[in-house]
């Protein structure tokens, strides 16, 4: 499933890098780019791990090195969820190669089960960059221009197990001027993963 990008102002000039291929995440280094959307399709594993974690709500959060998030990350779901081994292969890929592009080797990641909006309102995040991956459901809405403020005209949503990237508030040299996004109007259930680079 593609991401459901929206008309964007005739006016305004595209900040998105999309495409099937993981090195399109490279692309966040380049100045005029704030958002970069790796498009995968959906895997049929997701289903079953969401339905079970549906009787097992996860909210979980922590912060280290890449093996010290790994670990704890294992402990979180019963070894007879189905899903299980997959989310914790996609898990440890996601975080490895967020912690290559930002060079960092303490990161901070939060895993949550959502059915609704976790941060309905367009912000922007005081961060360098984070990266997000929602599965089950349809994930985080953002605008495709640098703004003040956020036009819709420009919203953009990334489509369940895409990885999205997004520049933060203090992304050295980016002015201050993060992303706008938010979390997606559904009600639908989905797993929420969500990485920070801290050192």
């Amino acid at each position: 499933m593609n991401a459901a990008v929206f008309p964007v102002s005739q006016n305004s000039v595209s900040l998105l890098a999309a495409g099937n291929d993981p090195m399109v995440l490279t692309r966040i280094v380049e100045q005029d780019i704030g958002a970069v959307l790796w498009q995968r399709p959906p895997d049929d594993w997701a289903d079953g791990l969401i339905a079970a974690l549906s009787l097992m709500p996860l909210r979980f959060s922590a912060s280290g090195s890449l093996s010290d998030l790994l670990r704890q990350v294992s402990q979180l779901v019963p070894m007879e969820t189905p899903g299980r081994s997959e989310l914790l292969a996609d898990v440890e890929m996601i975080t490895d190669m967020f912690g290559v592009l930002m060079g960092a080797s303490s990161l901070g990641i939060r895993i949550a089960t959502l059915d609704g909006p976790m941060c309905p309102k367009w912000h922007t995040d005081r961060v360098t960059a984070r990266m997000m991956v929602s599965l089950g459901s349809a994930g985080t809405e953002f605008i495709d221009q640098w703004s003040d403020q956020p036009d819709e005209q420009g919203r953009c949503q990334a489509a369940a197990h895409d990885v999205l990237m997004l520049r933060g508030d203090l992304w050295p040299g980016g002015g201050g001027r993060g992303v706008w996004h938010r979390s997606p109007a559904c009600g639908h259930p989905r797993l929420l993963l969500t990485l920070d680079a801290l050192s």
